[in-house]
């Protein structure tokens, strides 16, 4: 973002939130923005950061991480069935 926070900025400071969470909490729900999202699943996937703007997040989707042991896993990606009409 010109003049703002780096994506790599914003993962270490999305991350320690994410870590801190983690160890304190057996199950939470954490609402953020779709770049924060990506960020963090480029962490968990140990992926570069050059590949983000190749992610698609949608406004509104609900992705799922379980962790275990420090360790997180992708369980749902960019779910958008609850917001199809019916």
């Amino acid at each position: 973002m010109p003049n703002g926070e780096s994506l790599h900025d914003l993962q270490r400071r999305a991350w320690r939130a994410i870590s801190g969470i983690t160890e304190t909490a057996g199950n939470a729900i954490v609402v953020t923005h779709n770049m924060t999202i990506r960020t963090i699943i480029c962490k968990i996937q140990n992926t570069d950061m050059l590949h983000i703007r190749g992610m698609h997040v949608d406004l509104a989707s609900k992705t799922f991480v379980e962790f275990k042991f420090g360790k997180g896993a992708i369980v749902i990606l960019n779910d958008t069935s609850h917001l199809k009409e019916t």
